[in-house]
């Protein structure tokens, strides 16, 4: 295992990105659905300029309250070329559903909860992870969780979808 420590250029990378470190989670959508990614392993690619968060999965908690978990072994977040941040997989043009003006809000997470966060990852066993991400987003500035059930993020959070042409193909 490599000790050496990893450093980026700071200018190069998401403001949010800085100081990430593994694992993680990702909030990518916050109304009328909930999503967050959470990750194993998170790196930058000089290469691509792309964030990977990799050995993830998805819980998702659609308008209609369905929880589906979906897993990935890797997803990549950047800035796409009409402005927005988006969330695809790689070598692919398949994006998230929810862009973002702004760039997504990413927590370290200590390796107990992930370990934790990731046993309970089984639909209609999503509340600790709602409500671990409630907590720890809604500390973030511009992010408030006024009671158990609910997460608000800034109005330009997640809601870009409009700038992309019909056709987008999303997941």
């Amino acid at each position: 295992m490599d000790t050496r420590p990893q450093l980026y250029r700071v200018d190069t990378l998401a403001e949010e990105a800085v100081g990430v470190k593994d694992p993680c989670a990702v909030l990518l959508e916050n109304g009328p659905g909930f999503s967050v990614l959470v990750a194993r392993r998170f790196e930058y690619s000089e290469r691509t300029s792309r964030l990977q968060f990799k050995n993830a999965f998805q819980l998702k908690i659609d308008a209609a309250h369905r929880e589906m978990i979906h897993d990935y072994a890797q997803v990549e977040i950047y800035q796409h070329a009409y402005g927005a941040w988006v969330a695809g997989l790689p070598n692919s043009d398949r994006i998230f559903g929810t862009p973002s003006l702004k760039p997504y809000r990413v927590v370290f997470l200590p390796w107990e909860d992930y370990e934790d966060l990731r046993d309970r990852r089984t639909p209609n066993r999503v509340d600790r992870l709602f409500s671990y991400c409630r907590d720890a987003f809604g500390q973030l500035p511009g992010f408030y969780s006024p009671n158990a059930r609910t997460l608000i993020t800034p109005d330009d959070y997640a809601c870009a979808a409009e700038r992309f042409p019909a056709g987008t193909a999303f997941i």
